[in-house]
């Protein structure tokens, strides 16, 4: 090594490295940090490059292709099951439907000038007249038996394949949707299972306002009036959950992560707030990891708020259709009033509320005329605060009761929603099913091809209804063979949402996922036991117990194992550092001026499985089940999005549970892998001294 470029030998050196996420900086230099130099070059430098992604943005684009994929294969389907029928009438009909999105000079020639109806007697025009939105349409189907165009049939089908809904909710085998108690009990009895007090004071108004049309500030406060007392943070700085924020959350306000679990350890975490009206699925892989066990209070939570905005939509109605039936009319009325109000006080200023011309805020804009908006805020919230901040200040020119009412929605949030939004991501697809069958009852009276039985003994309108319903389960993934990554196991035959049960063997494609989920065991390489197992949750709550220490000294092992019995297994409270040392101090291990360290002031570990099953099987655990029950808790990590497949699967393969036991286990959610297999943990043995 040569040093300023001279013939003199370097010894000694040192290299140095800045290793960063897109960098790498480096210099090498003798003991006392002079930089070497090698053919006249200082030995220092920087290398660039890109940074590291995950597969986050791929596998995104990858779910949205496959999604718009099925729902293309859908739609082909219905159209294939119209098709003849609708040719009879108008054999350009598809055609027209296909070049509705172009210009009228880049469309086909020979089909007409409009995009769906070209009668003599009956074209666009006449049918907006008569169906100002899809949902008239639709509306005037279910409710109307009488004879109607087959067109007509088709585009109401159409519209409900095109957007569904979610399959979140698990309706069970009756496929009935939950209400808002429902969800609110489903929370009550998780709380109640965490020894968390939840005892709403004034539950009909607490009821009411989840469901309102309140401002985000005004429904907190509300909600908080009518649960009744709540303890400030401070007051409930050592409960598991703070009951104060959990009502913030519900109110749909953001939220301190760290706050609702009392754990500021969570303030150092890649999320550190929340609210309830985003889409959880986004950050459901990062939270789940931070939060472990206590993650299962969110989706909880969310369910609440989700069907007291659902709740609000549907109002009193049945059907959707209806409830945006409504929202058009009260929106054609709302916007009449706001017309009127606007001309009489800021006459001067009506242009600049209604007309395009360079605003982005104002109504023209909401309503996306003649322009696009640029940025990404939510659109009726900018133009709402457009209306509060000029034409909404006081109430005193206001002269009517409409008026008035205008003025309440537009600071409430409620005032001119549009019926295409975010808010339709709410829908179940039970919701949109129900009318999809209603529609199909009553045009079956007049269409008979609905109910013609085809060669495999099934009806028309039953294959709609099949397709309608038809989702690829998770643990399927690709229906092709050939696919580098499937797990699928099937006959080689077409498949149709019709025969998909017996093209796929379902339990055989499961245990294909299942294994490639599966991660090894770092010590043994064998398969690695589910989070929640008997076994691995004894050895993680044991794990935490073992480091306890008072005085720096360590405890007895037979404490510890009463510790572990008289604590984790006697109690299904989440067990702190103060649980322990009451404990030990009612046995006379410790004084008040005793420390107890080496254990976290809340215990991460528990038997949440163990305590489960003692309450669901009515012989208990014993050493002759534990077996059958780390059987099952390894199927529910699987079937975690399919309950209604795991109860197929217990009914089938664990012969000694009643109906009722099978109910309950189909409502438990466990998820995520340990590190460790069972073979490390149990079957590995040590000579001791006494051979």
């Amino acid at each position: 090594m040569k040093r300023n470029g001279n013939n003199k030998k370097i010894g000694n050196y040192y290299v140095g490295l800045d290793v960063g996420t897109s960098s790498c900086g480096w210099a090498v230099t003798d003991p006392e940090y002079h930089v070497l130099r090698f053919k006249g070059k200082s030995m220092w430098g920087a290398r660039l490059f890109d940074e590291a992604e995950t597969a986050a943005n791929r596998r995104t684009a990858r779910a949205a292709r496959r999604r718009l994929a099925r729902r293309k294969f859908r739609l082909n389907l219905l159209k294939e099951f119209f098709e003849q029928e609708v040719a009879k009438i108008d054999p350009l009909f598809f055609e027209r439907l296909e070049n509705s999105n172009l210009y009228e000079e880049d469309r086909k020639t020979g089909t007409g000038t409009y995009s769906l109806f070209n009668d003599k007697e009956y074209t666009d025009r006449e049918y907006l007249k008569q169906y100002p939105t899809i949902y008239h349409l639709r509306s005037e189907l279910i409710h109307s038996a009488e004879p109607h165009d087959v067109r007509l049939v088709f585009l109401a089908l159409h519209h409900l394949f095109k957007k569904r809904g979610h399959f979140l909710y698990d309706m069970g085998e009756k496929d009935e949707l939950k209400s808002l108690d429902s969800a609110l009990l489903d929370l009550r009895n998780y709380l109640d299972e965490n020894n968390i007090n939840f005892d709403i004071q004034n539950k009909e108004d607490f009821r009411r306002i989840l469901m309102s049309d309140l401002g985000v500030s005004e429904k907190k406060k509300k909600l908080k009036e009518y649960y009744g007392h709540v303890e400030s943070s401070e007051e409930n700085s050592d409960e598991y959950i703070d009951i104060n924020t959990l009502i913030e959350a519900l109110s749909g306000a953001s939220f301190k992560i760290a706050k609702l679990f009392n754990d500021e350890s969570l303030n150092e975490m890649e999320i550190k707030a929340l609210s309830l009206k985003d889409n959880l699925d986004e950050n459901y892989d990062v939270l789940s990891t931070m939060l472990d066990e206590r993650f299962e209070l969110l989706p909880l939570l969310k369910n609440v708020v989700d069907t007291a905005r659902l709740s609000t939509q549907l109002g009193d109605n049945h059907y959707i259709c209806d409830a945006k039936k409504m929202l058009y009319e009260k929106n054609k009325r709302d916007l009449k009033t706001l017309k009127a109000y606007i001309r009489r006080v800021y006459g001067d200023q009506y242009k600049e509320v209604f007309y395009p011309k360079n605003k982005v805020n104002n109504f023209a804009a909401y309503t996306q005329h003649k322009m696009e908006r640029k940025d990404k805020k939510d659109e009726h919230e900018v133009f709402l605060t457009f209306l509060k901040s000029k034409y909404f200040k006081e109430k005193e020119n206001l002269i009517s009761t409409e008026e008035i009412r205008m003025y309440e929605e537009v600071n409430s949030g409620a005032f001119l929603r549009k019926l295409k939004g975010t808010e339709n991501g709410l829908i179940p697809y039970q919701l949109e099913h129900k009318e999809v069958k209603k529609i199909l009852e009553n045009a079956s009276a007049y269409l008979p091809f609905l109910k013609e039985v085809q060669s495999d003994g099934l009806t028309v309108a039953e294959k709609i209804d099949q397709t309608f319903t038809f989702r690829i389960p998770y643990y399927v993934g690709p229906l092709s063979t050939k696919a580098n990554h499937h797990f699928i196991s099937r006959k080689d035959e077409k498949i149709y949402p019709w025969n998909f049960k017996e093209i796929v063997n379902l339990e055989e494609s499961s245990k294909n996922f299942m294994n490639s989920l599966i991660g090894r065991c770092t010590y043994t390489n064998e398969t690695v036991l589910p989070l929640n197992s008997l076994l691995y949750s004894k050895f993680m709550v044991l794990n935490e117990i073992n480091r306890i220490c008072i005085n720096g000294k360590n405890i007895p092992v037979e404490t510890k194992q009463d510790i572990y019995r008289d604590l984790f297994v006697a109690s299904k409270r989440n067990i702190a550092k103060k649980h322990i040392f009451l404990y030990l101090k009612q046995r006379g291990f410790v004084s008040d001026s005793d420390v107890l360290s080496g254990i976290d002031d809340r215990v991460k570990a528990n038997l949440k499985s163990l305590h489960d099953f003692q309450g669901i099987l009515k012989d208990g655990i014993s050493d002759r089940n534990q077996d059958m029950i780390e059987k099952i808790i390894k199927t529910i990590l699987v079937y975690s999005d399919d309950k209604k497949m795991l109860r197929n699967w217990l009914k089938k393969n664990i012969k000694n549970l009643n109906d009722e036991e099978i109910k309950k286990i189909c409502r438990l959610n466990y998820r995520g892998w340990g590190r460790l297999s069972k073979e490390f943990l149990q079957n590995i043995y040590h000579v001791d001294k006494n051979g």
